[in-house]
């Protein structure tokens, strides 16, 4: 007999056998950081989250927004929704949910020390209306993103954070507060950390509102191996049930192995680089040199070049899952070298070119060897490129959040945390963030008219109008060579012989709540 999951929910894990005494084992690549649902933003301890603590919607595998802790929702007006509770949800201490209690965690995400802030960021205002409803203000103008964002604000018992103490946030990684050590969520497990091991435990909520029957698993442990080698050891060894993520190199010998299963998922992260355009005599300022670059840029050779595991081609800055539009209305350049000596001897450049490629040492899936691929593909056509490595902080403070800038060319990644098109393209390809702030755009591109598609598309309600603007602003911005996308990450991840069958979320979030049956 198998265990159940949900096809609404997404299937994510279908273990052979019915709910056993023994867990089922998830190696991790890290620890989880701690339980509290407003602190330390971060992947492996977000899977965990979202097994324990729920939203007033949840997000399938398939990326579709479905209602979880609210039954229902509707809009009163243009910046004003309204949102109805289930009457059936208890906390994992037995206490019912409240509208108190979903008022009380979006302000307590919302603290200074928060770390999962952006989860209420489009919050001006909400109220309990009654016990069982919640109305929400997004302020003066509307805010499209409202629900992406309400998938990840995670609701708290406010009864027993106030007896607890744990009202206020208390930020840090693995900080000794009473939120971060203990959990009290409303989701299908319950959640306990073992402080010398640095597991995780979970076990089944018994009282979940989403079961129509017995829990398919029981019990899983996150168990952190940060070693590859030794998490792939343990897959073979039976020790763990799921590896996540597999490094490319080790791929042929696991599907070599009968008993274990490779999964590849395509990922939302794409890879680009970033060409300096920030003043007239910026290296990258005339187009031309830019339709250069991405003339000299083989996408299929890149991923070849690469070991063909891991990263996939990409001529779109966001990945189709999250923007299903087909070609932003213009064409994505060929790879076309005698295209890209003409285009700089017309910018008057032949052999003048000589650009620092910055790169990250280890934050992305092959990001040397693509960077290596990507100078030997612009010293061909006549761009003496070199390559600069660094550690991946150092990168990222050097190109982003405000850096100076200085770079004349650089490998970045964006994987959409909303799983919306106006975060990156305020972020990547305006100024001022259009909308917001341009944390990102270390490149200092400019167009005014992708800036007024921006403000636009962040207050844009209508889906049909709203994809005709991000792909009239993706087109702008295309047009310009902008950014020239490379690749798209691939996620790899195995399952042992006690997993029948798999699926992973494509941001890479391990959906632990549709390892049960969801009514």
């Amino acid at each position: 007999m198998r265990c159940r999951a949900a096809a609404a929910a997404g299937l994510v894990l279908l273990a052979a056998g019915a709910a056993r005494a023994e867990p089922l084992v998830y190696a991790t690549a890290a620890p989880v950081l701690g339980l509290d649902p407003h602190i330390n933003n971060e992947r492996i301890t977000t899977i965990a989250k979202l097994a324990v603590y729920e939203g007033l919607v949840h997000r399938r595998p398939d990326l579709v927004l479905e209602p979880a802790l609210a039954v229902g929702w509707e809009q009163v007006d243009a910046v004003t929704w309204r949102f109805h509770l289930r009457a059936d949800v208890a906390f994992h201490d037995g206490r019912p949910l409240s509208a108190a209690d979903v008022v009380f965690s979006a302000e307590r995400a919302a603290q200074p020390e928060s770390e999962m802030a952006w989860t209420a960021s489009s919050i001006a205002d909400i109220r309990a209306v009654d016990p069982l409803t919640v109305e929400i203000s997004t302020g003066d103008q509307p805010r499209p993103t409202l629900l992406s964002e309400l998938a990840y604000l995670f609701v708290m018992n406010r009864d027993w954070a106030e007896n607890h103490a744990a009202a206020t946030v208390v930020r840090g990684a693995g900080v000794h507060s009473f939120a971060n050590l203990t959990a009290n969520g409303t989701g299908p497990f319950r959640a306990e950390t073992d402080p010398e091991t640095g597991e995780t435990h979970l076990s089944a909520h018994g009282d979940w509102w989403g079961w129509s029957g017995d829990p398919g698993v029981a019990a899983v442990t996150l168990r952190p191996i940060a070693d590859a080698d030794a998490r792939i050891e343990a897959l073979r060894a039976g020790t763990v049930d799921m590896v996540e993520p597999v490094p490319p190199a080790a791929v042929a010998g696991l599907e070599a192995d009968p008993a274990i299963t490779v999964h590849r998922t395509a990922g939302l992260r794409v890879l680009f680089l970033g060409l300096d355009q920030r003043g007239e005599q910026s290296l990258f300022a005339d187009r031309r040199v830019r339709a250069a670059v991405a003339r000299a840029i083989d996408r299929p050779r890149l991923v070849a070049q690469a070991g063909g595991e891991g990263v996939v081609p990409a001529d779109r800055l966001i990945a189709p899952a999250v923007v299903d539009i087909d070609d932003e209305g213009v064409p994505a350049p060929d790879h076309d070298p005698a295209a890209a000596r003409r285009l700089l001897r017309s910018a008057g450049v032949a052999g003048d070119l000589h650009p620092v490629l910055d790169c990250p040492e280890g934050r992305y899936v092959h990001d040397v060897t693509l960077c290596r691929s990507v100078v030997d593909m612009l010293q061909a056509v006549g761009i003496r490129a070199s390559l600069r490595l660094r550690p991946p902080v150092a990168h990222l403070q050097a190109i982003g959040r405000g850096a100076a800038c200085e770079s004349d060319l650089y490998l970045l990644g964006w994987l959409p945390a909303r799983f919306d098109a106006a975060a990156p393209i305020a972020e990547l390809l305006t100024a001022d963030g259009g909308a917001g702030t341009a944390r990102w755009n270390c490149a200092g591109y400019r167009n005014e008219a992708v800036a007024a598609l921006a403000r636009r598309i962040a207050v844009e309600y209508d889906p049909a109008a709203r994809d005709g603007l991000i792909r009239e602003a993706l087109g702008l911005a295309r047009a310009d060579g902008a950014l020239i996308p490379l690749v798209r990450e691939v996620r790899l991840w195995a399952t042992g012989p006690r997993v029948d069958q798999a699926a992973l979320h494509p941001a890479g979030d391990v959906a632990l709540r549709a390892l049960v049956e969801v009514r």
